[in-house]
């Protein structure tokens, strides 16, 4: 610590070289499949004032903290859980996070077993040029998106999360990474929206009789696939 403080150590090399060789040494898993989901963490107060530290809150019920944030890229599969990236916001920057989360998509190093990436995240990681750019490398993305997405025929998400019938959605079974079942109610759809083109749309909700307000969109560009299988894939976020 006192290198890296000291600046020289290179604390984003270090993670990487870790990371790299961690990842070259643990057992394959079968199917070439790795998970990346990005995600933040927060970090409180260091010392009285901090350059990158803002006060911000989780929701709005959650009281105010000082902290700085720090973007967080994590690579998964069978029962391993290994974070490669990591770098910290800074809240100056419009859209930092963004950009952090772009930089470590194109410069992640996978291991030569990697034969099929599935990259997650949730709606705050879900720009349009990070969805073109996991387009472009040839890999799968699930994401949630937030409700005022809109389709090419101008009308909103949020539209049709708010007066689809009950009747509409079915229950459908979903896996978490250990094996565990999880009955979702769901809807899927076969949608064009704006910026990103054909997608497959899946509304989830816990319980037949939830609200409108408690449903959760996610997307992925996959064209023939089951909702249940989206949402397995979501949920290896927390594998």
């Amino acid at each position: 610590m006192r290198m890296v403080r000291s600046g020289q150590w290179d604390a984003n090399v270090l993670v990487d070289e870790m990371s790299r060789d961690v990842l070259g040494w643990l057992p394959a898993p079968a199917d070439g499949v790795t998970h990346l989901s990005a995600d933040k963490t927060r970090k409180d107060r260091r010392g009285h004032k901090h350059a990158l530290g803002l006060v911000n809150r989780d929701s709005a019920h959650s009281p105010y903290h000082f902290g700085f944030e720090m973007v967080l890229l994590i690579a998964s599969w069978d029962h391993f859980r290994i974070p490669i990236r990591l770098a910290v916001m800074d809240p100056k920057i419009k859209g930092h996070q963004h950009i952090l989360f772009r930089h470590m998509l194109e410069t992640v190093h996978l291991p030569s077993w990697v034969r099929e990436v599935i990259v997650s995240g949730d709606a705050g990681f879900a720009a349009n040029p990070t969805l073109k750019l996991i387009d472009k490398k040839g890999w799968t993305y699930v994401f949630a998106m937030a409700r005022n997405r809109k389709f090419t025929n101008g009308k909103y998400a949020s539209d049709l999360m708010r007066y689809l019938p009950k009747r509409s959605y079915r229950r459908r079974a979903t896996y978490k990474p250990d094996g565990r079942r999880c009955d979702d109610w769901v809807f899927e759809k076969r949608a064009t929206l704006h910026n990103l083109g054909d997608v497959t749309m899946v509304l989830s909700k816990k319980r037949c009789h939830t609200g409108p307000n408690q449903v959760r969109l996610f997307v992925t560009h996959l064209q023939e696939v089951k909702a249940s299988t989206v949402l397995s894939m979501y949920v290896w976020r927390w594998g």
